[in-house]
């Protein structure tokens, strides 16, 4: 975004002198005329964003379309609307120009108004802000009108054209804008100033021009010192033709346009210089961070599920082989016992025969095994 253009007081006035003269060899410059307090709002209403000449004959026309004010102020807007004739906004102008003289009137019961010179500024200030239909420019040409203030009055129209020239940054309201030009214009100088600008602003080959609506004013700003050369160019090839041609010199080029030798050779250095940096090898630093652990990677779900199924299965069928185990013991203990019974129960007459025939040697061979089954049975 491009900085704000800050015009300093002494190119203002280098401006101003330049500015005047073309200006006197367009138009007129009439003086403004003496009226009283009341009837100078009137002509303020009249004479806002309005050429010096056309303000004056409606004025005039209005005045004399009606006997007295008190008629004016009873009368529709229409009617006022079609006193003031072909002057520009005439219908607003109607309603204030009425609700300036209900004011008035309601206020003091007659068109008397003059008390206002009494006052100071600041108090004649408070006092024209309760005229609710008074717009800000009729206020203040008021006061600089009949106390002499060391005021600007500032229509719309002025403030687009101040701005254009440079004299004004844009977004400004008309108070701040008539106090950085008292430093540039003079407290005696203020209408011939004011009757400059709206000559130039009410210009009606020139004034869709400076207005902000048609063509947008940039935020930055106008620069103050080429406002001669760009009011040259702008008389001579019109709004219309003056900004198409700002446009195409403001619009940016194309990218994909034919490139010069000298460009690409530089392009090309510069290239060769990016990719000699990068290929530079860097030295190895000893790195003292910790190794990091892999991260193990989670096998899926299903293969978790048929493990943990297969061991379940493993681990009942270890149960049930204990089990059977468990159960086979005792029926094994018990079988040994009846077999050791059976042995006994044979050895008995074994022993008792070999006791009565002991030649034999038969009967000593059978009596060994029964002596050993008599000490087991003891």
């Amino acid at each position: 975004m491009a900085s704000a253009v800050r015009t300093k007081t002494a190119d203002k006035q280098a401006l101003l002198k330049k500015l005047h003269p073309v200006v006197k060899k367009l138009h007129k410059l009439p003086s403004s005329p003496e009226f009283p307090v009341l009837e100078t709002m009137l002509y303020a209403v009249c004479l806002e964003d309005s050429p010096i000449e056309e303000a004056q004959a409606a004025y005039e026309q209005l005045r004399a379309a009606f006997t007295d004010l008190n008629e004016a102020r009873v009368s529709s807007v229409t009617e006022l609307q079609e006193a003031l004739g072909s002057l520009h906004n005439s219908e607003w102008k109607a309603y204030r120009y009425k609700g300036v003289l209900q004011h008035v009137f309601d206020k003091n019961y007659t068109f008397e108004f003059e008390g206002l010179k009494k006052r100071t500024l600041e108090l004649a200030q408070k006092q024209l802000v309760k005229i609710k239909s008074a717009t800000p420019f009729v206020r203040t040409y008021t006061l600089h009108a009949v106390l002499g203030a060391h005021v600007i009055p500032l229509d719309e129209s002025s403030i687009h054209t101040l701005v254009w020239l440079g004299l004004a940054m844009p977004g400004q309201n008309a108070d701040e804008i008539s106090e950085s030009l008292k430093t540039t214009v003079k407290k005696a100088e203020v209408d011939s100033f004011c009757g400059m600008i709206r000559a130039l602003a009410t210009d009606s080959n020139l004034r869709s021009a400076f207005n902000k609506e048609v063509y947008p004013h940039p935020p930055e700003g106008f620069d103050a010192g080429t406002a001669m050369e760009r009011l040259a160019e702008l008389m001579k090839l019109g709004p219309a033709a003056y900004w198409e041609k700002l446009k195409k010199q403001t619009e940016p080029k194309g990218k994909g346009g034919p490139k010069s030798p000298k460009s690409e050779e530089k392009t090309t250095e510069v290239a060769a210089e990016t990719s000699g940096k990068t290929r530079k090898p860097k030295a190895d630093k000893p790195s003292d961070d910790k190794p990091v652990a892999k991260k193990v990677s989670k096998p899926p779900k299903e293969s978790t599920e048929k493990a943990a199924t297969s061991k379940a299965v493993s681990s009942t069928a270890k149960k049930t082989e204990k089990t059977e185990k468990a159960e086979k013991a005792p029926s094994t203990k018990a079988a040994s016992k009846a077999a050791s019974d059976k042995k006994s129960a044979k050895a008995a007459p074994s022993a008792k025969t070999a006791k009565g025939d002991a030649k034999t040697t038969s009967a000593k061979s059978k009596a060994a095994p029964v002596k050993k089954a008599g000490k087991s049975k003891s």
